[in-house]
């Protein structure tokens, strides 16, 4: 499990320009919001936002990392609480789904304006690629994921359905949330074994109450 970074602490001048700035980049994309617009809502002069973020790309990345920081911790704390890898996965996804519907279908395809941001969020993918085969391989050892696939491509192949289906056009009519449980968490369910099933069902019942599955109704 990667270790604490705290990079930006709560309470602090530049957490509160992440915070807002996170607010306004998923509410209406990153291209829009520009760093006057972060300046003038915060109260807050260019000189001093410019002394904090050297330039919207770093300010950006560090929106990133307070993002991807939030989700280590709860990992984390998941853990200590020894609770199954399943239900440890499932409790990350429900937060993950809370953080992106919030998020606007333009925050997802403006990050591919930052060459900077693209580079981090590679870095973070192969964090997570790490990650997610040390969560399955313990999921398989408790008897939740089968043990004849390769969890290293299940994981490659996650992110890249994932990516490919936030990038491209015709996927824009389905909610972010639609497309990260008929995608992510679907995949996720073709390698468990009948006890993961089970879980991952009950889970995904929740969500099929709320019409983000289990539809064939037109958007």
């Amino acid at each position: 499990m990667n270790e604490p970074r705290n990079m930006f602490p709560e309470g602090t001048v530049m957490r509160r320009v992440i915070d807002y700035a996170t607010t306004q980049f998923f509410e209406k994309g990153i291209r829009v919001v520009t760093m006057d617009d972060i300046s003038k809502g915060l109260q807050m002069s260019k000189r001093t936002l410019y002394q904090l973020f050297a330039d919207k790309e770093q300010l950006i990345i560090a929106c990133i990392e307070v993002i991807a920081e939030k989700e280590r911790e709860l990992a984390r704390r998941l853990i200590a609480e020894n609770r199954n890898i399943l239900e440890t996965i499932l409790c990350i996804i429900e937060n993950r789904l809370k953080v992106i519907s919030t998020i606007s279908h333009r925050y997802s395809t403006d990050q591919d304006r930052y060459t900077s941001v693209m580079e981090y969020l590679e870095i973070l993918r192969q964090e997570a690629i790490t990650q997610g085969v040390e969560f399955l391989q313990q999921g398989v050892e408790e008897g939740f994921f089968r043990d004849d696939i390769n969890l290293e491509l299940i994981m490659h192949c996650l992110f890249f359905r994932q990516s490919a289906v936030s990038k491209r056009e015709e996927f824009e009519k389905f909610t972010i949330a639609e497309r990260f449980i008929n995608v992510g968490l679907i995949h996720l369910r073709g390698c468990c074994t009948q006890k993961g099933i089970e879980l991952i069902d009950r889970f995904l019942d929740h969500y099929r109450d709320k019409g983000l599955i289990g539809t064939n109704q037109n958007k």
